[in-house]
This record gives structure tokens, C-alpha cells and sequence, in this order.
């Protein structure tokens, strides 16, 4: 008799990839946060790149593989001039 078979895919609501952003600057508010997206990574990693253009942080590491996204940064910006920055995720108003 055969086994069933297990899906190895998420459902989609679920989300899957972790991300991270960790800032080395000491004269910001800004220490960590923690995300998560539906992926895929490539898209996390866009995001990230828009971040460096739209100047809110410069990097200093990325780790990336396809359920994790690490990003070391410095910036001594606040949490509230990141927020208006699109940072962690685009502000539909500033389009």
C-alpha cells in the first residue's frame, strides 16, 4: 500500500520568508525589526535595494537564503524618519 504524499508547500496566507533588519548605529531609536513576507526572497531583496535608494540605511551585511533575509545596516535615522521613508514597507502615500 503507498503512503500519502505531504505537501511541502505553504498555504499561501502563511508567510515565508523571515526577515531581519539589525542597525549598528548607536545614535538612532532604530535597533532591530522583524518581518515577514510572502516572498519570494528576490522580492525582499528589491525592497531592501529601494531602502539603500530611497536613503534610509547603508549596508553593511546581507544574508540571504530562500526562508531568510538578514540585513546588518547602519543608519541614524529614527523610527519615525524611517517610517516616512517607506522603511520596512513602501508608504502608498509618498507615490
Amino acid at each position: 500500500m503507498s503512503q500519502p504524499q505531504q505537501s511541502t508547500t505553504q498555504p499561501a496566507h502563511l508567510p515565508n520568508v523571515d526577515i531581519i533588519y539589525h542597525n549598528m548605529h548607536t545614535g538612532s531609536d532604530f535597533r532591530t525589526f522583524r518581518a515577514a513576507s510572502q516572498g519570494p526572497v528576490e522580492e525582499v531583496l528589491l525592497q531592501v535595494a529601494q531602502h539603500v535608494k530611497d536613503e534610509c540605511y547603508k549596508i553593511i551585511s546581507i544574508s540571504a537564503s530562500e526562508h531568510s533575509f538578514v540585513v546588518v545596516m547602519t543608519t541614524e535615522l529614527s523610527k519615525e524618519t524611517l517610517r516616512e521613508r517607506g522603511f520596512p514597507f513602501p508608504n502608498p502615500e509618498r507615490e
